[in-house]
């Protein structure tokens, strides 16, 4: 596991108290540069792996130093984003109550993210997983003030949440979205949030990679699909905020990174803005996503495992589940009757294949999610299987995934 080389706040302090005390004793200097180069090693040698509170402050600069005008250019139009943009960007603040023992009844948690604002009236965008479980949920807008949010809808399935707040009397920044279908690998990606708690902070980077599939909030065995990867820094407290492009648009929401760290390690992942917005405009409505299923289990059919479980075919999805009263169940879908040890583990032999669904070839279970997931609850698929040598088209009705 890396670590993370931090200067504490206290070391910080007394070497700036040593240096302004012998700046007025003696005025030297080159006694002054000294004492710089004792900060820098101090720093160097603080041990890496834990975090400071830097939240709640920050070093003032002096009223005397000017900043300097910055040219016209790719960093003065970030910096100008960064303005217009960043009064958008809220931290979330979720308070959650635990039970330890009769004697504290109430222990209070806590998880804190980022959100943004995507409407004139208040509603703020953000992650299931930040919000999951609260008791009450804050937001701390850019003037620094927490204010009160209700949850308004929760859609674990794809790890998004919407809140709402009573709009200050100045107004809220809203972000625009940008159609994620038309992002490429190599486009410069930002993103604005609150990691480890640091409100306001601004990361740069590219679309490393897209179509990528992550494990969704909901259960171990749903996935979302056409994610964005990113190496933009994300970092716990990121999740929720708004992945953006160079024109200020959402072009997905940060929720999970790859770490072997708990930090950043170049690999962070946003939901797509198409999905975001479909999903809002559900919650909005109703508070909750229906979302069909066809009520089985199964594993991709490659050449090495149907050679071990003697099957002609070496395509598609072999079932090895199929859920009680289901709508698979009901049409009669087929799962193994018997164990075997294959390339792939232990499976269930015997079962029928699915090779498409309303004609569209699958190969995964994540094919057979996307298909569905296109489909009212209520409706019904025309599920093409391989049984006993023969394909048979099977009509399976939809119903609500529980």
């Amino acid at each position: 596991m890396g670590l993370t080389r931090i200067i504490d706040q206290e070391t910080w302090c007394e070497c700036v108290e040593l240096l302004e005390a012998e700046k007025r004793r003696r005025g030297s200097r080159q006694t002054i540069m000294l004492l710089m180069l004792t900060v820098v090693i101090t720093a160097g040698l603080v041990a890496g792996g834990f975090f400071v509170g830097f939240a709640a402050r920050s070093l003032s600069t002096p009223a005397s130093v000017q900043a300097a005008a910055s040219p016209a250019g790719p960093d003065q139009e970030l910096a100008q984003l960064y303005a217009r943009l960043d009064a958008a960007v809220v931290k979330v603040k979720a308070v959650k109550y635990g039970t330890i023992n009769l004697e504290h009844p109430a222990i209070q948690k806590g998880e804190t993210g980022s959100g943004f604002f995507i409407t004139e009236e208040g509603h703020i965008v953000t992650n299931h997983h930040v919000v999951d479980g609260a008791s009450d949920v804050a937001v701390m807008l850019a003037t620094g003030e927490y204010v009160h949010a209700d949850i308004v809808g929760l859609d674990p399935a794809t790890d998004l949440a919407l809140l709402k707040i009573e709009p200050p009397a100045q107004g809220v920044t809203v972000v625009q979205f940008g159609d994620s279908d038309l992002v490429q690998v190599g486009q410069v990606a930002l993103a604005l949030g609150s990691p480890f708690g640091l409100e306001r902070t601004l990361t740069v980077g590219h679309i490393s990679a897209l179509g990528r599939t992550i494990r969704s909030d909901d259960t171990y065995t749903t996935h979302i699909g056409g994610v964005i990867q990113t190496d933009a820094a994300i970092n716990p407290g990121n999740s929720g905020g708004p992945l953006l492009n160079v024109n200020g648009q959402v072009i997905g929401i940060n929720t999970a990174i790859f770490s072997t760290s708990r930090g950043s390690q170049g690999i962070g992942f946003a939901i797509p803005s198409n999905t975001v917005q479909h999903v809002v405009k559900i919650l909005m409505r109703k508070g909750y996503v229906s979302r069909p299923y066809l009520g089985i289990v199964g594993v991709p059919l490659d050449e090495r495992v149907a050679s071990a479980l003697g099957v002609s075919i070496s395509r598609g999805v072999l079932i090895q589940g199929v859920r009680d009263g289901s709508g698979a169940d009901e049409a009669g879908l087929r799962a193994g009757d018997r164990s075997i040890f294959t390339p792939a583990g232990l499976l269930s032999a015997g079962g029928d294949v699915i090779l498409a669904i309303d004609g569209i070839d699958v190969e995964t279970m994540n094919d057979i999610s996307r298909i569905v997931s296109e489909h009212e609850v209520g409706t019904y698929v025309k599920v093409s299987i391989w049984r006993n040598d023969q394909i048979l088209t099977v009509a399976v009705p939809l119903y609500e995934a529980p």
